[in-house]
């Protein structure tokens, strides 16, 4: 149940938050830019959204990157399970489908990508290779990944900006 929940928390704000643009206007060298399916895509929004359970000192955290290239726009979301204590920062693992929440771990089920352009949507889930979350303070944060998802379409970037975040405990 937590997990539909968490699912369906998280698809609400996909779609509330599609319609804000980011007001991220620092400065640097750094790529704000992810490659999905062989195109760059140019980050706009950047979003966490953390569900933290205080019995178990865990949180379910979904960090994703939505970005646009002419007339398509892509988005990017990782599932991350970690100790609260810890904090999102570190390296995760595919969980490879399983449905236990093993910390430093993503679930590759609720992980996945979308590309739409006019009225057509591709998507997958099921993504494998390493996913890095580097923490600046002041909700600046380091998103890496080398990714590939069921469909065999690649992602990869190394994505430094501000994130909006949301938080809810339970």
């Amino acid at each position: 149940m937590t997990k539909f929940f968490q699912t369906t928390f998280f698809f609400i704000s996909v779609l509330f938050l599609a319609s804000c643009s980011s007001d991220d206007s620092e400065g640097g060298s750094s790529s704000k830019n992810f490659t999905l399916n062989g195109e760059t895509y140019r980050v706009e929004q950047a979003v966490i959204q953390v569900f933290n359970d205080s019995e178990s000192n865990t949180s379910d955290a979904s960090i994703s990157l939505t970005g646009s290239k002419g007339g398509k726009v892509a988005s990017i979301s990782f599932s991350v399970f970690y100790n609260t204590s810890n904090g999102i920062e570190g390296v995760y693992t595919s969980d490879e489908d399983s449905w236990d929440q093993i910390e430093d771990t993503y679930s590759s089920w609720l992980s996945m990508y979308s590309i739409t352009q006019n009225m057509d949507m591709t998507t997958s889930n099921q993504p494998v290779g390493p996913v890095t979350i580097i923490s600046h303070g002041n909700n600046q944060y380091t998103l890496e990944f080398d990714v590939t998802y069921a469909d065999n379409v690649t992602a990869s970037a190394s994505v430094k900006t501000t994130f909006a975040i949301q938080s809810m405990g339970f």
